[in-house]
């Protein structure tokens, strides 16, 4: 099982705010199953927790075939959150 940390850019995180992430590769190999959640081990990111949902893959075909992958991420805690993502998968 593949685990890639630091995924996307950091991103600031309002309390009750939802972000929505999209990420893939430009490559045409389908990667599996791919879970992905909040990557907080950093400074400035303690404190409320974060809960990823409605994970999701599609296959694209125009242009060039490829897979995208999306997944929700809410703060369901009272501050601020620095975080990007984290993913892992059951290839």
């Amino acid at each position: 099982m593949a685990t890639f940390s630091d995924v996307g850019p950091l991103t600031y995180i309002a309390p009750g705010a939802t972000h929505y992430w999209s990420y893939g590769w430009d490559d045409t190999q389908d990667h599996g199953l791919l879970l992905a959640g909040p990557n907080v081990d950093r400074n400035g990111s303690a404190g409320s927790p974060l809960i990823a949902f409605n994970q999701g893959k599609q296959s694209i075909i125009a242009p060039s075939k490829r897979y995208e992958y999306y997944v929700s991420v809410m703060n369901v805690g009272p501050s601020l959150v620095l975080y990007n993502l984290q993913i892992g998968g059951f290839e």
